[in-house]
């Protein structure tokens, strides 16, 4: 973990690891095969942090791992210089621009109104005013009418629809009389054949 931000500027030192391989060492523990009173008093090799706690050793903080306040002073970067010569290469659209600021009110002289011309400025704030107002109410009056037609428009699509329901249904409902006042004359005229048949 970095305790700042990486700028693309810094220089990152990395520690790398290389894989060693120890030499495994094997050292045999008979306390197991002891008698029982000898086995309880026996006692292996103490740790590292077993002898420091028992004689009250602290370990000593090591300062280049404690995180401090970083200060970093700001870079002023220099500015990007393109060669003239790769410059007459670049399309106009990417060709450097001198930034020319131009004040608006340099070279003005201030105009100080009389009396008669200040009563003329409100006279025409005041139209401009009104005439603001006279927009806006006709904007609110648009609105509200434009609602009224859509809802009636909507109406009558509902009705016009609920018309041409009606009338496939009546339309159904004719055609299934025919289609039963058909069968039912067929059937007739079926049974009248049979009985000249068994006339004869």
């Amino acid at each position: 973990s970095f305790e700042d931000k990486i700028l693309l500027s810094d220089i990152v030192f990395v520690k790398t690891w290389y894989k060693v391989e120890v030499p495994k060492f094997y050292a045999a523990v008979t306390n197991l095969l002891m008698s029982a009173e000898t086995r309880g008093k026996w006692r292996g090799m103490r740790t590292t942090a077993q002898i420091k706690r028992d004689n009250n050793i602290r370990n000593e903080a090591n300062q280049d791992s404690l995180y401090r306040p970083v200060h970093r002073e700001e870079k002023v970067f220099q500015p990007l210089k393109v060669p003239k010569s790769l410059q007459e290469a670049l399309p106009y659209h990417l060709k450097p621009k001198k930034d020319i600021k131009v004040d608006p009110t340099e070279g003005r002289v201030a105009v100080v109104l009389d009396h008669k011309e200040r009563k003329i400025e409100n006279a025409f704030k005041m139209l401009k005013a009104l005439h603001g107002d006279k927009i806006d109410k006709q904007e609110a009056d648009k609105k509200k009418r434009m609602k009224q037609f859509l809802k009636l428009k909507r109406s009558e699509e509902a009705a016009k629809m609920n018309k041409q329901k009606e009338a496939r249904r009546q339309i159904s409902r004719m055609m299934t009389q025919k289609k039963i006042a058909a069968e039912k004359k067929r059937a007739r005229g079926g049974g009248k054949k049979a009985g000249k048949s068994a006339d004869f």
